[in-house]
């Protein structure tokens, strides 16, 4: 079963069971397949809540935008129906999404960044301590595109029912292997702090 069966699998188990399910994605050019090919996917997606890990501060219909890639990506086809909410330092506690979130869907970069988790930030006990209060944090302008950005910390994240780590390409996956031992790149804080429900896809 692949990645997009595993995750729509998992909304319609929860829609069916509660009516509602959300759905937190990256951004990225490594998730665009799976974007398009979960939006043809046969789900109740009018109780599917869709919000962001991650953004960068730019407006909404720039290029850098996640906002905008997640629009023209996801929110197609069927999955047009979905509600979607932007992420803002207040999405938990005043537009009433609730916790745990149902499927995360997070990427990695080069440099083993997830969400906007860089390696200049591992000390920032805010930002990458599982054990503090779950929440959404500014940062100065990080990675490229080199944007100031908006990001759930790794307390906030890990607040999912699945997790879903996407490593794509050669490159990527020695750098993923070296993290499992590697305290200086980011991943290995969720490698460490995750729960059993981390489903870790390679794709070559």
């Amino acid at each position: 079963m692949n990645i997009v069966d595993k995750i729509s699998n998992e909304l319609k188990k929860h829609e069916k069971k509660y009516k509602f399910a959300t759905l937190v994605v990256c951004g990225g050019t490594s998730v665009l397949n799976i974007f398009n090919d979960l939006s043809l996917k046969e789900i109740n997606w009018e109780n599917i809540l869709v919000t962001l890990v991650d953004d960068r501060l730019v407006p909404d219909n720039h290029e850098d935008s996640n906002r905008l890639l997640v629009k023209k990506n996801l929110l197609i086809n069927n999955a047009s129906e979905a509600k979607f909410l932007p992420l803002n330092s207040k999405i938990i506690f005043y537009n009433k999404i609730k916790l745990p979130f149902t499927v995360m869907l997070l990427s990695m970069g080069d440099d083993g960044h997830f969400a906007s988790i860089f390696p200049n930030m591992l000390d920032d006990n805010s930002i990458t301590n599982p054990d503090v209060m779950p929440r959404v944090l500014k940062t100065a302008p990080q990675g490229t595109p080199n944007h100031a950005r908006i990001t759930m910390n790794l307390a906030m994240i890990l607040q999912s029912k699945s997790i879903f780590l996407l490593v794509h390409g050669e490159k990527k996956i020695k750098i993923f292997d070296m993290a499992r031992t590697n305290r200086d790149l980011p991943i290995n804080s969720l490698l460490v702090a995750a729960p059993s429900n981390l489903i870790i896809e390679k794709l070559k």
